[in-house]
């Protein structure tokens, strides 16, 4: 999990074994400050996040331009020029809190419950955000999403 946290923000795999090696080192120097030990997905995919997002500030690279990228190349597998780049545009106007739901449920395959407990929310509120973020992707891809 550390490892594909990091990919989704770096998009380098060599990157993202440094950024999982880095977190995984914190979390096992802070292991003393978890309170639950039964939030230790959450705290870890916290500590994951963190470190990425800060690898990737360090390194100056724009953070959602690769993952707007992959998500599209995903999202439209095998369709022709036009749609991915219709998928890209659309996935690309979405705010980064968006992607990142979509891309932990629908791409990494995460239950509900399992993308509350990483981004230390309620189901509930899970399922909100889930639902705002497709329904922004929903009006970014306009007439293409009423075609499937």
């Amino acid at each position: 999990m550390v490892q594909a946290v990091a990919y989704q923000r770096t998009f380098d795999h060599a990157a993202a074994d440094d950024v999982a090696q880095q977190a995984l080192l914190a979390s096992y120097s802070s292991i003393a400050e978890l309170r639950e030990p039964a939030k230790f997905a959450s705290w870890l995919y916290s500590i994951a996040k963190r470190t990425a997002i800060a690898w990737v500030r360090e390194k100056g690279r724009e953070p959602g331009r690769e993952a707007v990228e992959a998500l599209a190349d995903a999202a439209a597998p095998g369709g022709d020029a036009e749609t991915v780049d219709r998928v890209r545009a659309g996935l690309a106007a979405l705010d980064e809190d968006a992607r990142e739901i979509l891309v932990l449920r629908y791409f990494r395959g995460a239950k509900v419950r399992e993308v509350a407990g990483f981004l230390g929310i309620n189901v509930g509120n899970a399922k909100v955000r889930l639902l705002r973020a497709r329904e922004a992707l929903r009006k970014q891809l306009g007439d293409l999403y009423d075609e499937r």
